[in-house]
Parts: C-alpha cells; structure tokens; sequence
C-alpha cells in the first residue's frame, strides 16, 4: 500500500466520521430545539391561564363592587323618599 492511498483512506474515513458526527448533531439539536418548543409552549399555555384566572377575579370583584354600589345608592334613594313623605306628613300628625 502507498502513502497517498494510505492518506486516501484516512480521509476518506475522516469525511465519514465527519459527516456522521455533523449528522447527529444536526439531529439532536432539531430535538433539542422541539423540546424547547414543546416546553416554551407549556410556559405560554400556563401564563395565560394563570393570567385569566386573575382577571377573572378582578372581574368579580368589579362585578361585585359596582353591585354593592348600586345597593347602596338604591338604599339612599329609598331613604330620601322616605324622609321627604315624613317631611310632609309632619303637618298632618297631631302632637299630644
């Protein structure tokens, strides 16, 4: 065997291991960057709901202030409705 076959060999060996060696890589770093696309997507899906659980419960509360403020301004109404009938009921009530 000659040298040049002998370096012919070796090459030709090393461009295989080569290609191989580029081949897995390329190929674990497609998996590893689905991974992270799978995991990335799991985060979003978290954060959203998380978020919407929380504005849900703002809501609520908005919901249930306003309601309680209506309330309130229903009961004062009332109250002024009933003091302005005693107001003019007054004049009419004998006092002993």
């Amino acid at each position: 065997m000659s040298l040049d076959s002998i370096i012919a060999r070796i090459t030709k060996e090393n461009d295989i291991e080569r290609a191989k060696i580029i081949k897995d890589a390329q190929s674990k770093a497609k998996e590893i960057t689905h991974q992270a696309q799978q995991e990335a997507s799991g985060i979003y899906k978290e954060g959203i709901a998380r978020e919407k659980a929380a504005f849900e419960g703002q809501r609520q509360k908005m919901i249930v202030s306003a309601q309680l403020e209506a309330r309130k301004k229903i009961l004062q109404a009332k109250q002024e409705l009933v003091g302005e009938a005693i107001a003019q009921l007054k004049p009419y009530v004998k006092k002993d």
